[in-house]
């Protein structure tokens, strides 16, 4: 036997031992039953070892070459699929449980009951079979009855049969194309394609500062004060752009890294969403610079321009802004491209709507347009804010410092925006160039999307740090 897999036998060895002494504890101790963490704990300490001891039974199969019957292994997929995500859904349930008796305590005998606890349990499998479900479902309604009869090495991608299956089981698979002549399967035999290091750090990193972010944007939601400043409402606005913007462009990623067509009019809604997300950030960040313009520059009339009510009117405003640019873009293309060429499936990306050249060229101008007007305002206000700090040096340094700190940081956040208009400038430059370059060189473009908008959010977080309006005369004496 190979030295690691006895290694790993030692392993499961041990932590079953371990699990299954927990869990004989648990029923020996009344107090333990009549708990709901220890319930919930219990009922995880089981999953786990049920799974480790079926994923070993596979490991030894797999390393001995050993044969199962198709309809066997398709037992054990059921089993260990609905065993994956009960765990997780079993420690959601128990945060959840936290959570009442911490924020609701008055309630928590009330709803936290032994019972319940019980009864929670089954539609915890239930949640964690609607993946198995619908893979199940596919799977049957798509093979013949003969297929089960068939021995083959058991796992999971030999129920992937078409490659828009592994795509719903979100799993980038493709398809073998000598899989039949080889080993006698149904069709193609599906593989898993590698995953670079740099995707798999990329996807790290937005689950990351999309948690930080929806964690920030629950506690903007959760408290009432927060919900009464000008600042944490644009501040909340510009994190749920760059949230769904880093998610529309993760999603992107994928479909272009695994080669997958879509419909230009699916694209184009891709693209309209997309468009107005891009610009309603910068915008946010110059509408965050004029508010601190007016809360240093024109102090007694800050209390009457900056009140939360104009700042949520402002939201609106700064999306009919953004659509500017994409309204003049989708006329111009609806009425330059015929209707079949919305039901063509391509590589999503802008350049498919760009049909005729000087189509990029009307987008760079509007672009530079957005850009200008942009810089112009924010390099006024920061101006005149600096001024103001200045004069407030030998009077108030600190909070001439926190002003001037305010004005770096959303110096930084609008450079990391703006930073994103330049792009259609370098793709026409790189299309004229190579067409083979722009083609290898797109999913670095979207790598690079995604990574100014994971370090912009790295920047936003710091964003509450901003001078009070209380400084403000200060700052201006």
């Amino acid at each position: 036997m190979n030295e690691k897999v006895l290694l790993v036998q030692v392993l499961v060895g041990i932590f079953l031992y371990v699990n299954c002494f927990m869990i004989f504890t648990f029923f020996k101790k009344e107090a333990f039953c009549s708990n709901v963490r220890y319930i919930l704990f219990a009922h995880i300490l089981f999953c786990d070892s049920l799974l480790l001891f079926l994923t070993n039974i596979l490991l030894l199969l797999s390393h001995y070459r050993v044969l199962m019957p198709v309809r066997l292994c398709l037992c054990f997929y059921m089993v260990m699929s609905s065993l994956k995500y009960a765990t997780p859904l079993t420690l959601m349930a128990m945060s959840f449980e936290r959570y009442v008796a911490i924020c609701i305590p008055l309630r928590h005998a009330e709803i936290s009951t032994p019972s319940k606890a019980i009864r929670c349990l089954p539609v915890i499998h239930a949640l964690s079979s609607i993946q198995l479900t619908i893979i199940t479902s596919v799977f049957i309604a798509t093979v013949p009855l003969s297929f089960y009869m068939t021995d083959r090495m058991c796992n999971a991608e030999l129920f992937i049969v078409h490659k828009w299956q592994g795509y719903l089981r979100h799993q980038r698979v493709h398809m073998s194309k000598n899989g039949t002549a080889q080993n006698g399967s149904i069709g193609s035999s599906p593989t898993l394609r590698q995953v670079t290091e740099k995707v798999l750090i990329l996807q790290v990193l937005v689950g990351i500062f999309l948690s930080v972010n929806c964690l920030m944007i629950f506690t903007f939601f959760k408290k009432e004060a927060f919900r009464n400043d000008v600042r944490y409402i644009l501040f909340v606005h510009t994190l749920f752009c760059d949230s769904l913007f880093l998610f529309l462009t993760n999603i992107l990623l994928f479909l272009s890294r695994s080669r997958v067509l879509m419909p230009v009019g699916l694209c184009l809604c891709f693209y309209v969403v997309m468009s107005i997300l891009t610009f309603s950030t910068p915008l946010t960040l110059m509408a965050m610079s004029l508010e601190r313009y007016v809360a240093i520059c024109i102090p007694l009339r800050h209390a009457e321009i900056s009140t939360p009510s104009k700042a949520i009117r402002c939201l609106p405003v700064i999306h009919a802004l953004s659509s500017i640019q994409l309204i003049i873009f989708t006329s111009v293309l609806i009425s330059t491209v015929p209707l079949s060429f919305y039901t063509n499936k391509k590589l999503c990306n802008v350049q498919i709507f760009i049909v005729h050249k000087w189509q990029g060229y009307l987008r760079s101008a509007i672009l530079e347009l957005y850009f200008l007007v942009m810089s112009i305002v924010i390099v006024f206000t920061y101006v005149k804010i600096m001024g103001a700090a200045k004069l407030a040096l030998t009077d108030n340094k600190k909070s001439a410092s926190k002003g001037l700190r305010t004005v770096a940081l959303h110096g930084i956040q609008l450079f990391l925006c703006l930073v994103q208009l330049w792009c259609p400038f370098v793709e026409m430059a790189v299309l004229e160039i190579d067409l083979d370059l722009f083609i290898n060189g797109y999913t670095s473009k979207i790598n690079t999307q995604s990574a100014a908008v994971v370090q912009r959010t790295k920047v936003q977080a710091r964003a509450p740090v901003l001078p009070d309006p209380s400084m403000a005369g200060a700052l201006r004496e």
